[in-house]
């Protein structure tokens, strides 16, 4: 049969068998006469088998070298290696599915918090650095981790309980994990991290065009909830870049905050 017909057969692109053949996993017989390649049924059935390897994600050099292979044990030893590869595949795809739903529960909790501030309870330790530019060798991995972190923005508690605040409060921009996924991944924390331990936060939004500083005004809801709830900040903000929109002069980025707090002593909250 020719390439398009086996091609119809098998559902294989005539690409797809062309490129089998150069690598010589497929070896048709060729006419003397015009030099076509003429596949028979045995092709067909090889074919089938090399699809079957490549549905299960096995490279064509993986193929090759296992066809090479005439001991069994050796055969057995590079099936070996492609589960194992499969393995390590599927704990990453493990621990993107946990990324994505820390993000999907961070952007249900921007839903909520664009209306107005509101309390949440964190279970876990988020650590933030915000000295990027050091040569500390653990930021480093930090950085070779990227899918783990999210941006962030701190303002000093003492910033936020200053009286008066100021018109323009300074932010510090940098990023952040929680302890829990540090540790899954063995990675350690810089000397000049900030630890945001669990417990009650106020978590609000905010929407900034430049990031070397933050209006008043935009804290204020912030500051009226926690004095209206009888409660007192007792912890720099951390923050989760959850949208960023464009603009005639650059971008728009969208945060959603959060501030540690604690009830006033003695206070009887509504």
């Amino acid at each position: 049969m020719t390439i398009n017909e086996l091609s119809k057969l098998s559902h294989v692109k005539t690409e797809t068998i062309r490129s089998y053949r150069l690598k010589g996993l497929l070896k048709p017989h060729q006419n003397p006469v015009n030099k076509y390649y003429e596949y028979s049924e045995t092709d067909l059935y090889h074919l089938l088998f090399i699809r079957k390897l490549r549905e299960i994600n096995m490279s064509l050099d993986s193929i090759q070298y296992a066809y090479n292979r005439q001991d069994m044990s050796e055969l057995q030893s590079e099936y070996e290696k492609e589960k194992q590869r499969i393995d390590h595949e599927i704990l990453q795809l493990e621990r993107q599915k946990r990324m994505m739903e820390l993000t999907i529960n961070h952007l249900k909790e921007c839903e909520t918090a664009l209306a107005s501030p509101t309390l949440i309870h964190s279970y876990d330790e988020r650590i933030d650095c915000f000295d990027l530019g050091s040569k500390d060798p653990i930021l480093e991995q930090w950085l070779e981790h990227k899918s783990l972190f999210t941006q962030s923005l701190r303002i000093p508690a003492s910033l936020l309980t200053s009286q008066p605040l100021p018109e323009e409060i300074p932010l510090q921009c940098g990023i952040g994990c929680y302890r829990s996924l540090l540790e899954e991944y063995g990675l350690s924390i810089p000397e000049k991290a900030v630890v945001y331990p669990d417990g009650e936060y106020v978590a609000f939004t905010v929407e900034l065009d430049r990031l070397d500083h933050i209006k008043k005004e935009q804290l204020l809801p912030l500051l009226d909830f926690v004095k209206a709830h009888h409660y007192e900040i007792v912890g720099d903000t951390t923050a989760f870049l959850y949208q960023v929109t464009p603009t005639e002069e650059g971008c728009r980025l969208h945060y959603r905050m959060r501030v540690m707090v604690r009830p006033l002593s003695g206070s009887c909250r509504p």
